[in-house]
């Protein structure tokens, strides 16, 4: 039988430590006073921030959110996660072709939560990073170190792992789209008054590939290299790293 590296798991401990002490800390800064009322809300507080109390309430709330690539909800607020199919598809599982998509993000790339904001807090936890792999990876590739560093109960932990691990899964009973989504009739065929001649496609909104057009323009306005290539530009000096952009607030 496998067994856990020591080292390894006093690591993910700590870093799940360190993770629940933030909220902790920034939940108790919000109750002001010395009341009775006050010391009761703060222990409360603390009573739910313990490790293995707050791990199991965020197994169970992990089912009011989806862990996605792709999500219907970018194409209208009202649709919820539970009436429409979103999906998880890394960059690795698609078709790769000329035209830009999530396929060229590579192994670098970024997911997104959609469903209850009030369960955010989870995903926020998933997303912590150890050696470059987040809980998320980790939970869903069953990881023994993480398992023992959630809980001495080895059985609870693995438990609270699989349910985690449930948030890219869709909560659909199957895969559909919604009315409010948006939908586009494809000619497939000769005769486009022929009406089986068509498949209907419903467009997911690529959250991954979204994040990545946002983080490139951020960079090409407020990063410091883009900053400087720009001050070259003015002074008419080289510069290796190319200028993007013509607008009047690109420029320096």
């Amino acid at each position: 039988m496998e067994s856990a590296n020591p080292q390894r798991v006093a690591e993910l401990r700590k870093l799940i430590s360190d993770f629940l002490s933030k909220r902790l800390n920034d939940k108790l800064e919000k109750i002001k006073g010395n009341s009775e009322q006050a010391k009761i809300d703060r222990q409360k507080e603390c009573d739910r921030f313990q490790i293995e109390t707050w791990l199991d309430g965020a197994a169970g709330r992990c089912r009011q959110i989806q862990v996605v690539t792709h999500t219907l909800k970018a194409m209208h607020p009202d649709l919820k996660i539970t009436e429409a199919t979103n999906l998880y598809v890394t960059p690795g599982e698609m078709r790769v072709h000329e035209v830009v998509g999530s396929h060229t993000l590579g192994g670098d790339f970024r997911d997104d939560a959609t469903g209850n904001a009030a369960a955010l807090d989870v995903y926020d936890f998933l997303t912590q990073q150890h050696q470059g792999r987040t809980i998320l990876d980790m939970v869903r590739a069953n990881d023994l170190d993480l398992t023992r560093a959630l809980s001495e109960d080895f059985d609870r932990a693995s438990d609270w792992v699989r349910r985690l691990a449930e948030v890219v899964r869709s909560p659909c009973a199957k895969t559909s789209s919604h009315t409010l989504a948006k939908q586009i009739y494809w000619h497939i065929g000769d005769d486009p008054h022929d009406d089986r001649q068509y498949h209907l496609l419903a467009p997911l909104y690529a959250s991954s590939l979204a994040q990545r057009v946002w983080e490139h323009i951020e960079d090409d306005r407020f990063g410091e290299e883009a900053k400087v290539a720009r001050q070259a530009r003015s002074r008419g000096d080289w510069s290796n790293r190319p200028v993007r952009g013509g607008c009047p607030e690109f420029c320096v």
